[in-house]
């Protein structure tokens, strides 16, 4: 990760450029199958309703997504998709699929991320990994034994297209075509003054729908921890619409 930031209004073109030296662009909707599967047309909005599960506790939440188009001032098209936290997630269309080249916090700067990471990637992408932190497990009890252990935890995610033609079921629809991706990550971490480890696994299943973007996600978080609650998020899709 380069440090610093930039401003988004004043030097996205700029910023731009560098991260689009490594990604053969091309235009909205003449890419691979990425572009289907993840379309970012300006004013859609994903509406999402949202579980999360930690131990016996059980949390209802409702999220919304949206396009913000191609983001102005840069010579290569970059395209903005503004989060429910306030940030916005820097797309690029490449011919080899859609990935995220940066992330511009609430007060309006933009760091790349490098490398990029893959949205969607096309057919021909068959494995690759993310780095994410975990966000759904909790301490059960603050054991001074176990002080060495901090959430959340860092873990590399390896993905696979697991589905292709899949029919998928939510709120929002019935979806014919879609594709599924599954990934896993493991880490050893270590728990406590002893060097005794925590295995912390994390698992991951998303379905991409031709013109839908995500339309489902669940994910699941657990340790060999006694004093770790294992949790679980879900995450499926009620309504797109365009503004």
């Amino acid at each position: 990760m380069p440090s610093g930031a930039v401003n988004i209004g004043n030097q996205i073109a700029t910023c731009a450029r560098v991260l689009c030296l490594a990604l053969p662009l091309v235009i909205l909707g003449c890419g691979g199958k990425g572009d289907d599967l993840q379309p970012l047309d300006k004013g859609l909005v994903w509406r999402y309703a949202v579980i999360h599960q930690v131990g016996e506790n059980t949390r209802r939440s409702v999220l919304e997504e949206r396009s913000l188009g191609r983001l102005p001032g840069a010579e290569e098209p970059v395209y903005g998709v503004a989060q429910h936290d306030g940030s916005v997630d820097v797309l690029a269309r490449a011919d080899d699929g859609v990935r995220r080249v940066g992330i511009a916090n609430a007060a309006g700067t933009i760091t790349p991320l490098s490398p990029p990471e893959w949205v969607v990637p096309s057919a021909g992408v068959d494995v690759w990994t993310i780095a994410t932190t975990t966000g759904v497990i909790e301490r059960r009890v603050e054991d001074f034994e176990e002080a060495g252990f901090r959430l959340p935890v860092a873990v590399t995610i390896e993905y696979r297209r697991t589905g292709e033609g899949r029919r998928v079921e939510v709120p929002a629809g019935t979806f014919e075509g879609c594709t599924e991706f599954t990934g896993r990550g493991v880490r050893e971490v270590v728990r406590n003054r002893l060097g005794q480890l925590t295995r912390v696994t994390v698992e991951q299943t998303d379905s991409y729908c031709p013109g839908m973007g995500l339309v489902l996600r669940e994910r699941r978080e657990f340790t060999d921890n006694p004093i770790i609650l294992n949790g679980s998020y879900r995450r499926v899709l009620t309504q797109l619409r365009r503004l």
